[in-house]
């Protein structure tokens, strides 16, 4: 999964805007990605019970 990261344009484009090193928007990309994946669950499930 870290690949993957790494692969992403949008990871280095975070990178060079912000000026972080990889560590840093290694570590907020994650943050990132997460509230992103629970915040669409939260928003999916509800939705789903209604359907």
């Amino acid at each position: 999964m870290a690949k993957r990261f790494v692969k992403a344009s949008g990871f280095w484009l975070v990178s060079r805007y912000l000026n972080l090193d990889t560590k840093q928007t290694f570590a907020s990309w994650t943050v990132m990605q997460t509230l992103l994946a629970g915040t669409a669950f939260a928003v999916i499930l509800p939705v789903s019970l209604v359907l």
